[in-house]
């Protein structure tokens, strides 16, 4: 996977083995991409299978989450079950923020 330095890249961890709870994950996604689609044009998605290289990296150790990284720094982690709003606020914020 290869991280563009230059744009605050969003990267959704996804876990095929429980899809079910990632539909606040899409709903958000649907609705942020409306607000930001330059920001969802280059969103990077993760497997479950594929994350355990990108662990120490991102700190990630629930799934699903989804995450924005600029310059390999994590501007707004979100992960585990949550709503569509919570999950919408922290990545509207860091999205805001240009």
């Amino acid at each position: 996977m290869e991280l563009n330095e230059d744009i605050k890249q969003i990267v959704f961890f996804s876990d095929d083995e429980n899809y079910k709870q990632e539909a606040s994950y899409y709903d958000a996604i649907i609705e942020l991409k409306k607000e930001y689609p330059a920001e969802f044009e280059n969103i990077v998605v993760i497997s479950a299978a594929n994350a355990n290289k990108y662990y120490d990296l991102f700190k990630v150790n629930k799934f699903p989450a989804i995450l924005i990284v600029h310059q390999e720094q994590v501007l707004a982690n979100v992960n585990g079950i949550v709503s569509k709003d919570q999950i919408i606020e922290p990545l509207s914020a860091v999205l805001n923020n240009d």
